[in-house]
């Protein structure tokens, strides 16, 4: 969400789908980017976030979005971690999702 472009093209597509009544998925939510050369830890393709606040806030930020719902991650260690966080969601105010997005400046993108 950082990258203007993809930002607008995103919110975008949420806004048409909802208004279509179509479901959007949200993917790689609790991403914090590529493995690159680090011991991988979890069985995702991509380096996940492992701590239960970090889980519960990617999760706030995704599902603020008001979308359908969110696709699990492929390990089932962290698989009870973000089923708990979606129990308990907690919408996010416009101004807590920009400190989200700016917060990911500290994070490599998965997708360039």
């Amino acid at each position: 969400m950082l990258n203007p472009e993809y930002r607008k093209n995103s919110e975008e597509l949420i806004a048409t789908c909802k208004a279509k009544d179509v479901g959007t998925m949200i993917i790689k939510h609790i991403t914090k980017g590529p493995w690159g050369e680090k011991k991988k830890t979890a069985t995702t393709w991509y380096e996940p976030f492992e701590e239960g606040d970090k889980i519960q806030q990617a999760v706030n930020f995704a599902l603020s979005y008001h979308v359908t719902g969110l696709c699990t991650p492929g390990d089932i260690r962290i698989l009870p971690l973000v089923i708990e966080a979606c129990e308990h969601f907690t919408p996010l105010s416009e101004p807590e999702i920009e400190e989200m997005i700016q917060s990911g400046r500290q994070y490599e993108p998965l997708f360039s």
